[in-house]
């Protein structure tokens, strides 16, 4: 194939792609032919190019190789989004990485065991970039927290994971009592953020019977609890 031979020789990236597009356009629907094209998109950074081309009916790549590329692909797009202050955009990329992490554990795609954990740290560290943005532009918080539930539901456990979802629950709070604002918490804000945060508890209580971590993290993460606790409570009384 021209364009694996291109694909080969530092400098020719572009031209590979080129020739991997010409293949496809001419109706080249091999397995190789998808996965060398996402190879030289990926040498020149064209994530937008690699989504586009996982999502064609063509694309005859496994679950496995669509998602692992799916979830780079995504992050990426959202670290550029958030270079250019284009803060929303970001926001959804990163929720959008987080979902194909959850699609991948949620699917049981046939994978090896590494790829299995690969795929379960990238979703612990990433719940930290989404919520690192959602707090930036405070933006969706309760869709960012509802994804990191997917997680949970996945059988992840982490306090770094635990700690996302508490930064994300306070962020909201937060929002929702900026004196800049007219409105201020609701009594159906206040039992919401109640039941996400027992939810967070139960979370908690499985994670320091099943994962690692020290005492003192999960003591820490049910003292903020208590304190989301006490904040809902000054609304509902």
């Amino acid at each position: 194939m021209h364009g694996r031979c291109l694909l080969a020789h530092h400098g020719r990236e572009q031209d590979a792609d080129g020739s991997f597009n010409k293949a496809f356009l001419s109706g080249s629907r091999k397995r190789e032919l998808f996965a060398n094209w996402i190879k030289a998109k990926r040498q020149i950074s064209d994530w937008q190019g690699i989504i586009d081309v996982l999502e064609s009916k063509e694309c005859c790549l496994s679950d496995e190789e669509k998602l692992l590329a799916q979830m780079k692909a995504r992050e990426e797009l959202g670290l550029i989004a958030k270079r250019n202050r284009m803060g929303f955009r970001a926001d959804t990329r990163f929720r959008d990485a987080l979902l194909s992490a959850v699609e991948f554990m949620t699917k049981q795609v046939e994978t090896t065991e590494g790829n299995r954990l690969l795929v379960a740290t990238f979703a612990i560290r990433l719940s930290g970039v989404a919520t690192e943005s959602v707090c930036e532009t405070r933006g969706d918080f309760l869709e960012v927290f509802e994804v990191i539930q997917r997680v949970w539901a996945c059988g992840v456990f982490d306090v770094e994971l635990l700690t996302n979802s508490l930064r994300v629950l306070n962020g909201w709070w937060s929002y929702l009592s900026d004196p800049s604002f007219d409105n201020s918490p609701s009594v159906q804000n206040a039992m919401r953020l109640n039941n996400s945060v027992q939810v967070v508890r139960r979370c908690i209580a499985k994670a320091s019977r099943s994962s690692g971590g020290s005492l003192m993290s999960y003591e820490i993460l049910n003292q903020e609890c208590a304190s989301l606790e006490r904040k809902a409570a000054s609304v509902l009384r």
